[in-house]
């Protein structure tokens, strides 16, 4: 099916395309609007799985940049990690009920992130494909 045919569909059929893609892939669903992202960013950040291969994706966003040249406090004392406590991603974390790691792998990476924020890269966000998802914008 041509993804310009989505539109011709009936809401019923829409709304199960969209219950299938918060199975299959839960963050893009909250990169489709800011209407889904507020309607599912609970539910998506209930359970956060960190494995090595996620563990920067985990805090990025939540983290300044080493460049970043504002003072690194929270109106009591200094801290180690520079949060970005306005962030986005912040509000998102405060969903997380549980965090759970699936490898050794990701416990050092996380750890390690945490430790030396200041090697996140920046770059690592990768903007969400074009298609199929276009036509549940709002």
């Amino acid at each position: 099916m041509d993804p310009s045919q989505l539109a011709l569909l009936p809401e019923e059929v829409l709304s199960m395309i969209l219950d299938f893609l918060k199975i299959l892939s839960p963050s893009l669903v909250l990169r489709l609007s800011s209407q889904h992202y507020d309607k599912n960013v609970s539910d998506v950040y209930k359970t956060v799985c960190v494995s090595g291969k996620t563990a920067e994706s985990v805090v990025l966003g939540a983290m300044r940049p080493s460049s970043d040249t504002q003072i690194r406090i929270c109106g009591m004392h200094s801290h180690e990690v520079d949060v970005n406590w306005n962030s986005r991603k912040v509000t998102a974390l405060t969903h997380v009920k549980k965090l759970e790691f699936v490898d050794a792998e990701g416990i050092v990476n996380f750890q390690s992130v945490l430790s030396q924020p200041h090697e996140l890269e920046e770059d690592m966000q990768v903007p969400p494909q074009r298609g199929i998802v276009d036509y549940f914008l709002i």
